[in-house]
């Protein structure tokens, strides 16, 4: 192995061990937040005697509508 390949490796292994040691602080000192998994539903309208209610899963970026009739 010539002398700037042995460089070259040495330095690629220092970054990934920098990078792996910096998100294993992240994860350690709980820097990520978890997103609960709780669904959320808004009442966004009226359909007669019925609410509409908007439905939204986190993490999903759709929308479902539905109608509540139970008064």
């Amino acid at each position: 192995m010539k002398e700037d390949e042995k460089a070259l490796l040495i330095f690629c292994i220092f970054i990934c061990v920098l990078v792996g040691g910096m998100i294993f602080a992240g994860f350690k000192a709980g820097h990520l937040k978890v997103v609960p998994e709780t669904p959320k539903f808004q009442v966004v309208d009226k359909y007669g005697q019925c609410d509409v209610v908007r439905y939204n899963h986190p993490g999903d970026a759709r929308y479902h509508y539905f109608l509540d009739c139970n008064k």
